[in-house]
């Protein structure tokens, strides 16, 4: 657990450094974690999280916390966590924060070949006006802190990007925990995608035919 928290935590450190830092400039942290449930640090604070968080690694998903709000979300290998970090010396502009790592990822999707855009996804987890969208159905879902050092701030904005793998598998723990802990919980796998399956509907569209598995070519 304390490898996967560790992963998680580094934002947070890499948040405060930056807010020491006079002069300092945006940078992007792009990585992977091992297999577990990351709760939000509101989810963290409800009486019911050390039970649910048991009754998960019960289940095999271990529990982590991060410290943006929202509801649970998934890390393991098939998810690319993106983190933007944005200091600056005045007033934070959170919608501009967000909207400048959705522009971010929407322009690394147009390059491999995959339309993407910003919006809301009902029946989505943890739906928000911020989401990254293919064709309505979500790709990665975002949340946002902030880390302040004097009058200097940090904010940092991250998404967690499907890249391949079971969103089924994935909602059915999530909805567990966050009915556990008091949250609807009810997410509807058809309004998801991974950027696997959009990159095959997009070829698709183009009039392309894919001759071989995703999986044959990682072979």
């Amino acid at each position: 657990p304390s490898e996967r928290q560790a992963m998680i935590d580094r934002d947070t450190e890499l948040a405060k450094a930056l807010a020491g830092e006079t002069g300092a400039s945006p940078m992007v942290r792009i990585w992977a974690n091992r297999r577990c449930l990351v709760a939000s640090s509101t989810q963290a604070r409800h009486p019911a999280f050390a039970g649910a968080a048991a009754a998960m690694e019960h289940r095999g998903w271990r529990v982590a916390v991060r410290k943006s709000a929202g509801t649970a979300v998934v890390h393991r290998p098939g998810i690319v966590n993106v983190s933007l970090f944005l200091p600056c010396a005045g007033a934070i502009n959170i919608r501009a924060g967000y909207e400048a790592l959705l522009d971010l990822l929407a322009a690394s999707c147009a390059d491999l070949g995959v339309q993407a855009d910003m919006g809301w996804v009902p029946g989505s987890i943890c739906d928000g006006r911020y989401n990254l969208r293919h064709a309505r159905r979500k790709l990665a879902g975002t949340a946002a802190f902030v880390k302040a050092h004097g009058t200097r701030h940090v904010q940092v904005v991250h998404a967690s990007v499907m890249i391949a793998g079971d969103i089924a598998a994935d909602l059915a723990a999530i909805s567990a925990f966050d009915q556990a802990v008091g949250q609807a919980g009810s997410y509807a796998p058809d309004w998801h995608i991974t950027l696997e399956a959009a990159a095959a509907r997009q070829a698709r569209l183009a009039g392309f035919h894919i001759t071989e598995s995703a999986a044959a070519a990682r072979a």
